[in-house]
């Protein structure tokens, strides 16, 4: 009975598709993009695109429509488009990762499966108290994976995926088109992440294949981490705490900045964004938000006058090298804090501005190709702190992204589950 309703709900997909194609009704199906051959690391926001759902390639960058379109175009013409705004559509995303949206009933879904006959895999590695693991029990979760399959290990990843109704992957285990297509009885991807450029929107939303993931998890956590670092750099603490290994003690060369009545300026008006606003001002700051409806004049002014910027925007095919050269020429000796996506920052030129003394000291949570290489200039350089993609990590924030992660399964397989990505 499942194969056949199976069958009859990709026919159904087949003819609606048909539809949007040839223009009949008021059905549209967005066209499916490219899947990726090499996954980048989390995030993606329906808020912050410019146009269509985010894919990945090979070259670790977000694709859509828009994007591909602006191989004619230029960079600048996609990224602010004729309506101005500085990422896209306007409205605020949830920071650097996307949050969820309703359902937009464009997609044609698959078919409704009994709770009893859901298949459900953990295909990444997560992690797990034996609260969760009980919660993954009374579901009969048939596979929990140890560790994560190469992300470019397409074979593995597909058969763990395997013959699942369900599965959980995380910010390290891509899903591609392709795969989605080998996996016929897939009907819900739930992630381990507030982002999804783990997995490509645009084919799970033609193929009828929902998505979600987990906003908000980790608003302090990386609004509390943010604000450490910017202490951390204006006060030189990573070189004096060298200087001091070594046997040195001489506090005037470290001399640092105070916080207050300095301007920071915090590219990204989601929940993070929020929150390192509020807490910046208890140390008397002065605070510039620039979000999805700021203009590239917003945000190069902000950029001239800001004495700290830190980024919590999402990585979208429209934030892709959001700070190159022309940003950081605008710079005037700023601190720069990047926890978002590696790829929102061109790394070529954000040296090149540290060099040059636009930017006189950077943290790097993140990079546009994780783990960076051992020899990257950007992990050499003594005015860069670098962490690995860790500043959301915290014991409540795990808990809590593993916890609301398994009961949007829970509620899927009741068939409560109404907030979606896709």
């Amino acid at each position: 009975m499942y194969q056949l309703d199976a069958l009859s709900s990709r026919a159904d997909a087949l003819a609606a598709m048909m539809i949007g194609h040839f223009g009949q009704g008021t059905n549209r199906l967005a066209k499916p993009t490219h899947p990726i051959d090499e996954a980048v690391r989390e995030l993606s926001a329906p808020d912050w695109h410019l146009g269509g759902s985010m894919g990945t390639t090979g070259t670790n960058r977000p694709t859509s429509a828009r994007y591909e379109g602006s191989q004619q175009m230029g960079r600048r013409s996609q990224l602010f488009g004729s309506r101005s705004h500085l990422f896209g559509t306007a409205g605020e995303a949830d920071d650097a990762a996307g949050g969820i949206v309703s359902d937009d009933v464009q997609a044609v879904r698959r078919g409704v499966i009994r709770p009893e006959n859901h298949i459900i895999r953990v295909i990444g590695k997560i992690v797990l108290n034996e609260e969760q693991r009980e919660r993954l029990g009374k579901l009969e979760v048939r596979y929990i994976a140890s560790d994560n399959p190469a992300r470019t290990d397409v074979d593995e990843i597909q058969s763990r995926i395997g013959d699942s109704t369900i599965v959980l992957n995380n910010i390290s285990t891509p899903i591609t088109g392709p795969m989605m297509r080998s996996s016929p009885n897939l009907h819900f991807i739930q992630t381990w992440s507030t982002g999804t450029d783990n997995i490509d929107l645009e084919a799970a939303r033609v193929l009828g294949i929902r998505v979600a993931n987990v906003p908000g998890f980790s608003t302090e956590a990386v609004a509390e981490k943010t604000m450490g670092l910017i202490i951390l750099a204006a006060n030189n603490l990573q070189a004096a705490h060298a200087h001091a290994l070594q046997g040195g003690w001489d506090y005037q060369q470290f001399r640092g900045m105070e916080l207050r009545g300095k301007t920071l300026c915090l590219i990204g008006r989601g929940r993070i964004g929020q929150r390192v606003a509020e807490l910046a001002r208890v140390f008397g700051m002065r605070v510039i938000l620039i979000g999805s409806n700021s203009s590239q004049a917003d945000l190069h002014s902000a950029l001239a006058q800001a004495d700290v910027i830190s980024l919590h925007c999402p990585y979208t095919a429209s934030t892709y090298h959001l700070i190159g050269q022309q940003e950081f020429a605008l710079m005037q000796g700023a601190i720069f804090i990047n926890n978002s996506r590696g790829g929102v920052v061109d790394e070529d030129a954000l040296l090149t501005a540290i060099e040059a003394g636009h930017i006189r000291f950077a943290t790097m949570d993140v990079f546009e190709k994780e783990p960076p290489a051992t020899n990257h200039p950007l992990l050499q350089h003594p005015n860069v702190f670098v962490t690995p993609h860790c500043t959301w990590n915290t014991e409540e924030a795990v808990r809590n992204l593993t916890d609301s992660a398994i009961s949007n399964i829970e509620l899927f397989v009741r068939g409560e589950l109404t907030e979606f990505v896709v």
